[in-house]
């Protein structure tokens, strides 16, 4: 019996004990390999869909050891494996022992007009099991992403260049790269310079200058932005023509145009293709590397303020939404719109508005209230596009009496995050802290 279909350009055969699957990816045969080779990238595709991958050994030689596992909420799978046949970039044979005998698998890889061809044959001891092929299909998906994410388009002429790359990060995360000058030192440089950044003044005027540092030769560099704006084109100029920077929102990952005009001579073109071409693929390491190791319980807080003012005073700056509009926010926010239902899953909504005009709502639930001792709020602040929030918190507020003092406790859990509202996360800190200056200076009023 034999069943073929197709499932998103990918052609699967299976016969009784055996799948075979084929896939074309337009990418040259010694990308592809590497790809199914070096255990970071194995990390990145060779998944299932809401699990993680864990290359414990990779060893790629005829018996060498290969074990993956795949890392679930609540199942953990241990493929524990070796290598038959190692043919590179042509061939990979690998086998498995089963309770019911072997599990083996070739992989072929086929140069043809536009990529390479994939061809996975994958014998099983027994009849292949039900979901094989949509599996098989969801990875090769992951590994087409990772392949049109993995190396620079770069084309140049005389007197420019473009290179294009997407990066696993969101667009946030790479506008940062580029304009915090903490950030930027991470990367610019990439392996070959040391970079030392004197001003990074991101506005339209604004300054551009650095050292880069080889040896012993020293370079350096000043220019002036010409455009910003945020978090999609930068433009400024540098020691020698003009650098324009492009960021597009792919879903979650982040597409770069990266463009350097007006460049004197082909041999200055191209010596800068080899920096900026180094420069960026250590750009992409960086915010990938980052992303993943984003813990948002780094950013739980726990804020203590005395205020010379009467528990009640205290309590009611705090659930009358007139007084809270007074002092929400840091310095130089302003609270146009002020929203409270102060009960056990009542709901608040909290409008802040930046000095620029930009509006950050903050909307939530009311979990618990205790007058006048205890407030526990749950917050969802900064939508996607979807209206999903990136930011899940929880805070719980007491008020503890002496006199006519008030000790104010402020702990807040980070519940849920995405790695794009981390440069928030740094900030929550100094955020509640200025809150408080002004909730001083209305208690005071």
């Amino acid at each position: 019996m034999t069943d073929d279909n197709t499932t998103a350009k990918t052609v699967t055969e299976a016969r009784e004990e055996q799948l075979t699957i084929r896939r074309t990816v337009d990418a040259p045969r010694d990308r592809v390999w590497r790809a199914f080779t070096d255990p970071d990238e194995l990390e990145q595709w060779f998944v299932p869909d809401g699990m993680t991958a864990e290359v414990r050994a990779n060893e790629l030689e005829a018996n060498g050891e290969m074990i993956i596992s795949w890392i679930g909420d609540d199942q953990r799978i241990d493929n524990e494996g070796y290598y038959v046949e190692v043919v590179e970039p042509e061939r990979l044979v690998s086998g498995e022992e089963t309770e019911d005998g072997e599990l083996r698998v070739t992989y072929e890889f086929r140069d043809v007009d536009g990529g390479t061809e994939i061809v996975i044959t994958q014998e099983f001891p027994e009849s292949v099991p039900d979901g094989a092929a949509e599996g098989w299909a969801g990875m090769l998906d992951q590994l087409v992403e990772l392949l049109e994410a993995a190396d620079p388009v770069v084309e140049s002429t005389d007197t420019s260049l473009t290179i294009r790359r997407t990066f696993d990060a969101p667009i946030e995360r790479v506008w940062r790269a580029f304009t915090d000058p903490d950030e930027m030192g991470r990367w610019y440089g990439a392996d070959l310079m040391a970079v030392e950044i004197h001003a990074l003044e991101v506005e339209p005027g604004g300054s551009f200058s650095i050292t880069m540092n080889e040896g012993d030769s020293t370079y350096d560099i000043d220019g002036e932005f010409l455009e910003v704006v945020e978090p999609k084109r930068l433009v400024h100029t540098w020691y020698v023509g003009r650098i324009t920077v492009e960021l597009d929102a792919i879903g979650g990952k982040t597409g770069l145009v990266f463009t350097h005009t007006d460049l004197p001579d082909r041999e200055t073109t191209e010596q800068h293709v080899e920096g900026w071409t180094a420069a960026i693929e250590t750009l992409a390491t960086t915010v990938r590397d980052s992303d993943a190791g984003f813990d948002p319980s780094e950013y739980d807080l726990t804020i203590t303020r005395t205020f010379d003012a009467p528990r009640e005073a205290v309590w009611a700056a705090w659930v009358d939404p007139d007084q809270v509009a007074a002092w929400w926010g840091p310095e130089g926010f302003t609270v146009p719109r002020c929203e409270l239902d102060v009960r056990p899953g009542g709901s608040f909504h909290v409008d802040m508005e930046a000095p620029d005009g930009t509006i950050y709502p903050n909307a939530g639930e009311i979990l618990e209230v205790d007058e006048p001792e205890r407030l526990v709020l749950r917050s969802h602040v900064f939508e996607d596009e979807d209206g999903e929030p990136q930011l899940v918190t929880q805070s719980t507020i007491t008020f503890d009496a002496d006199g006519t003092r008030t000790y104010l406790t402020l702990e807040t859990a980070v519940i849920e995050a995405t790695p794009i509202v981390e440069e928030a996360l740094s900030g929550m800190e100094a955020g509640w802290t200025g809150s408080f200056e002004k909730l001083e200076e209305h208690l005071e009023a």
